[in-house]
């Protein structure tokens, strides 16, 4: 109903239109209301929108205060002669404290490291190509073997020689 309102108030309608909406505006108040709150939103519409238009008188004032603020000189900050000793102080032990820190945690990582134990397994794939594959222990390089075999064996193939020395050398 909104929208006939706005084409009623607009002047939009046919004359048969029109009759209806007063007929129908005479019987129903809160039909009333709706149309007296449009004529006082579309009010305040209007002047808003006036209200931005500017003349050239306006927006000469306007730029002119600007440029009056940005061009004043501005006051420049002074900084005692405590407050950058203190300043200087502090960079130092900050510079001196990461220094420390950083040394204590690569020193920390040299001791830690451990020989790494490398277990290599060689075998020939599908193709009869010779693959070498490693492992970190023991125990997952026979894993390994183990799954090959498995693969191996359910595919009719006679399974590849893997001899594996316990101290981890060929």
């Amino acid at each position: 109903m909104r929208k006939i309102l706005d084409e009623y108030l607009d002047g939009q309608l046919a004359t048969a239109e029109c009759a209806k909406v007063q007929e129908r505006l005479a019987e129903e108040p809160e039909l009333r209301r709706m149309l007296e709150r449009m004529v006082q939103e579309r009010a305040l519409r209007t002047a808003a929108f006036e209200s931005f238009d500017i003349d050239e008188r306006k927006a000469a004032v306007v730029t002119a205060k600007v440029m009056a603020t940005i061009q004043q000189a501005a006051p420049i900050g002074h900084v005692g002669l405590w407050v950058r000793r203190i300043t200087v102080a502090a960079a130092i032990l900050l510079l001196v404290a990461g220094s420390y820190l950083l040394g204590m945690k690569s020193a920390r990582t040299q001791l830690s490291a451990e020989p790494q134990v490398v277990v290599r397994v060689m075998y020939y794939d599908d193709a009869g190509e010779k693959q070498v594959s490693e492992f970190h222990s023991l125990d997952a390089a026979d894993a390994y073997i183990s799954r090959v075999d498995v693969r191996r064996a359910s595919m009719d193939m006679p399974s590849a020689d893997m001899d594996i020395n316990r101290s981890g050398a060929f």
